[in-house]
């Protein structure tokens, strides 16, 4: 389930980016741009919060059941979610 508050920023932040330069560039014109904008984000920042769990990792020393405790999962589910692949830069 999504944050109420969380859904109402992220449809805000579509409704300003989908008229820009760089989402055109990102999505093309019709009729499903916002939707492709939408995944593309979830995408990137799928990637994003994966990079940023590594880099705490290393710098602060902590250990995937660390992370399962922060979003209230299990260490393997953590670990699944969250892991690098080969896929993303620095992997």
């Amino acid at each position: 389930m999504i944050d109420p508050m969380v859904r109402k920023a992220a449809e805000e932040f579509l409704d300003q980016l989908a008229p820009t330069r760089r989402a055109i560039a990102a999505a093309p014109p019709g009729p499903f741009r916002r939707s492709v904008l939408a995944v593309r984000l979830a995408d990137a920042l799928k990637v994003l919060a994966a990079e940023d769990i590594d880099r705490v990792r290393r710098v602060k020393h902590k250990v995937w059941k660390d992370v399962g405790e922060a979003f209230d999962v299990t260490t393997q589910t953590a670990h699944t979610r969250f892991r690098l692949t080969g896929s993303e830069p620095d992997a």
